[in-house]
């Protein structure tokens, strides 16, 4: 089972990563391994064995992409992940997505128990 848990390991790592870009079969010229990450957000290319960036930033400040890249990936993908996780605090704190819910599951228990109510009058 040993080898099972890291392997499950392995592949969240490797869903945690495709949410935000695309894997390449292009090798490091540091590391010369095939880690290639390419980031959608910032429009660049990293190594993840080696943390860092191949594609270097344009330097221009106004640049959507380079302005506000991190130094290294695994920092852009905490980032990244701080965002998704916004959403998920948001859902818990707001109630009305439940609420709706349970007002829709009352109704049919109204109506179901309506339905009834005809079927012994007859």
């Amino acid at each position: 089972m040993k080898h099972g848990k890291r392997y499950q390991r392995y592949k969240k790592n490797i869903r945690k990563w495709n949410a935000f870009g695309t894997w390449l079969d292009y090798v490091c010229p540091e590391c010369d391994k095939k880690q290639t990450f390419f980031f959608d957000r910032y429009d660049a290319v990293c190594c993840v064995y080696c943390d860092s960036w191949i594609d270097k930033s344009c330097g221009d400040p106004d640049c959507p992409f380079c302005a506000n890249r991190p130094d290294t990936p695994s920092e852009a993908l905490f980032y990244q992940k701080e965002c998704r996780g916004m959403r998920k605090e948001y859902m818990r704190k707001n109630y009305q997505h439940k609420d709706s819910g349970a007002q829709r599951h009352q109704m049919r228990k109204e109506e179901y128990q309506i339905i009834m109510e005809n079927r012994e009058l007859r």
